[in-house]
């Protein structure tokens, strides 16, 4: 309805106006936000996960879990609360890969080059930022890593690795 859609348009703009004043930027601008819905993962999902080195801590701490309309598992990159800026569904399932049904699927109108997965999660003036090109490295890797969803960087992703000012920064 009109009455929510507002209501949600000002929640949005209250998040961010603080990044606004900091970055003298408009976050409507550098931002699509996807509210994100969330799905428990199956005990076969789990299993995909940590063969692939990821602990039920990563799981909690990333909000690894399924996707409601199949049965991918969902990576989201949170901004703020429970929104958004990426969602990353994985075919877990590798008899389901084909050229029609890839292993990796973003979320609707995905600006990838716009941000980089975990940048919102690390702290200003970290000791080092690991750089990553894909999401299971950056989450391996640690809370400090980041991922730029494929193996080129955009200049909006350096002025997000540089505006955390990291004593270091790792290329993995």
């Amino acid at each position: 309805s009109g009455a929510k859609l507002r209501k949600l348009d000002n929640y949005f703009k209250k998040l961010f106006s603080e990044e606004e004043k900091q970055n003298g930027r408009k976050a409507e601008e550098q931002l699509t936000l996807i509210h994100f819905v969330y799905k428990p993962l199956t005990e076969q999902q789990i299993k995909a996960l940590n063969n692939r080195g990821i602990t039920s801590a990563d799981i909690k701490y990333y909000n690894i879990c399924g996707r409601a309309e199949d049965e991918r598992i969902q990576i989201p990159n949170f901004v703020k609360g429970c929104f958004t800026d990426v969602i990353c569904a994985w075919e877990w399932d590798k008899s389901k890969v084909t050229n029609k049904n890839p292993k990796y699927l973003n979320s609707e109108g995905t600006e990838k080059s716009k941000t980089l997965f975990n940048v919102y999660n690390i702290d200003n003036n970290p000791e080092q930022i690991i750089l990553c090109e894909g999401l299971f490295n950056a989450i391996t890797a640690g809370k400090n890593a980041v991922a730029s969803y494929g193996c080129s960087l955009s200049s909006r992703q350096c002025d997000l690795i540089l505006e955390k000012e990291p004593k270091s920064i790792l290329i993995a």
